[in-house]
């Protein structure tokens, strides 16, 4: 029943935010369950926190769908040697879940947009992961009307970014 009463108050938030153009030209695999919110994550503990839009090649701008303030552009974000990778998801593992810290290094580079509060919505706060790269133009406290350029999307922060695979 609690599962229900989720299900049924995300898709009033849905609705009070409005139809959304997607942030990304790549697609939304909505029929792969791992690449969506709440999939397990039994590598580092936890559960996946964000939806994964697959592109299979670089030169793919991320845009945000809608207007806000620029809180964080995290760029030239060190990658973590595989070693250090494999060391981190395991203390993460270890707690059951992945620290905050231990999830801003996951994220690679990475840009988080502020829109504000939305009826019906609550605050909206949206973080786009695992950037080639970060829109050069974007420092906290940057307003952006929607549509946006945040960046190209890339694969930095996950393992094929960790061993220099080419593979966004």
């Amino acid at each position: 029943q609690a599962c229900a009463a989720y299900e049924q108050q995300m898709d009033e938030v849905a609705k009070a935010i409005g139809p959304l153009t997607p942030p990304s030209d790549c697609p939304l695999q909505l029929d792969d369950p791992d690449l969506l919110p709440n999939a397990p994550r039994d590598y580092r503990g936890g559960v996946h926190e964000g939806v994964d839009f697959i592109c299979n090649e670089l030169g793919h701008s991320a845009v945000t769908p809608l207007a806000g303030r620029v809180l964080v552009a995290a760029r030239d974000v060190p990658e973590p040697t595989p070693d250090e990778r494999i060391a981190m998801l395991e203390f993460a593992k270890s707690l059951g879940d992945a620290p905050p810290w231990t999830l801003q290094l996951l994220y690679g580079q990475f840009v988080v947009v502020d829109h504000g509060v939305i009826e019906g919505a609550g605050h909206v706060v949206t973080l786009y992961a695992h950037l080639e790269s970060v829109d050069p133009a974007l420092r906290p406290g940057v307003e952006v009307p929607a549509f946006t350029r945040i960046g190209e999307i890339g694969n930095s922060g996950t393992e094929a970014g960790g061993t220099g695979e080419d593979d966004p």
